[in-house]
């Protein structure tokens, strides 16, 4: 993997099609280095650029399965919802070459986690629970190869963590959108043991999103905005755990009353919570 130091002076350099010799000649970018190239502006944000060299590497080979995963990535934050479920179908139809391609690990989750979302927001409730159940069981055997119970999934995160990058998207998201799924469909015995698995990798800071846990000043924007409902007893919980640097160990053993309108409220301010760390 290329250095961060002197990543972009290389990737420019060679894109130009230059380099030093004794004779000028072209020189043609593998898909490999197209499709990283793209993930470094996707982690800038820039997603039509990245969209755009990753477009690149699928035309240059159609058989490059992170071009596709970048293509359905690319398409879903720039909300071609349909488009990118469809990237993320054909790439994981696609053969992995891990010999060709040894540092696209956990390529298969980044694909599956990226067809949650796509499922998620299509509002295919079912399929998303269905992607979700088979990203878990992938993660699970991630973690068994690696003698890791904590190991989580994180995008891209051999070639971002090289490159000192971090996009914030990993397993906590897909146990959200899982979630909120089962939520729908009305499974809210489904639902407590996700959130619970959520709040207990924050409580022992796994994969801990930027700017956590939320302050007071936090909380306050969120009820100006009727962002977050007003739950009293678990708002003014938020409240007194707010000056901490750390999560509020109840939210990781709640069992809430499923056949109760407070217990179905309580879920519902859960997710909001959540959604408000974590997005």
């Amino acid at each position: 993997m290329i250095n961060r130091n002197n990543y972009f002076t290389t990737i420019l350099f060679l894109l130009l099609g230059l380099f030093a010799t004794n004779c000028r000649q072209d020189y043609v970018p593998t898909d490999e280095e197209l499709a990283d190239y793209g993930w470094i502006l996707f982690s800038e944000n820039d997603f039509i650029g990245a969209r755009d060299w990753f477009q690149q590497a699928v035309e240059k080979d159609a058989t490059y399965m992170d071009g596709f995963c970048g293509m359905g990535w690319t398409n879903g934050k720039l909300g071609y919802v349909d488009s990118a479920y469809r990237y993320f179908n054909e790439g994981q139809e696609l053969t992995y070459d891990d010999i060709r391609f040894p540092t696209h690990e956990n390529l298969k989750l980044d694909i599956l986690a990226g067809l949650a979302f796509a499922a998620n927001a299509i509002g295919n409730d079912n399929l998303t629970v269905s992607i979700c159940q088979e990203f878990d069981y992938e993660e699970e055997s991630v973690q068994a190869s690696k003698g890791d119970g904590n190991w989580r999934w994180t995008l891209k995160e051999k070639l971002f963590s090289s490159l000192d990058l971090d996009t914030q998207i990993n397993s906590h998201d897909v146990r959200l959108v899982h979630a909120i799924s089962h939520f729908n469909k009305g499974n809210f015995e489904n639902v407590i043991p996700l959130l619970n698995q959520i709040n207990l990798d924050l409580e022992n800071g796994i994969r801990e999103p930027n700017n956590f846990p939320p302050m007071q000043a936090d909380i306050d924007v969120w009820k100006d905005n009727s962002l977050i409902n007003e739950n009293n007893a678990l708002l003014e919980q938020l409240y007194d755990n707010s000056n901490t640097a750390l999560w509020d160990t109840a939210y990781s053993s709640w069992d809430y009353n499923v056949n109760s309108l407070t217990g179905i409220d309580s879920i519902m301010w859960m997710i909001d919570l959540l959604q408000l760390v974590l997005w």
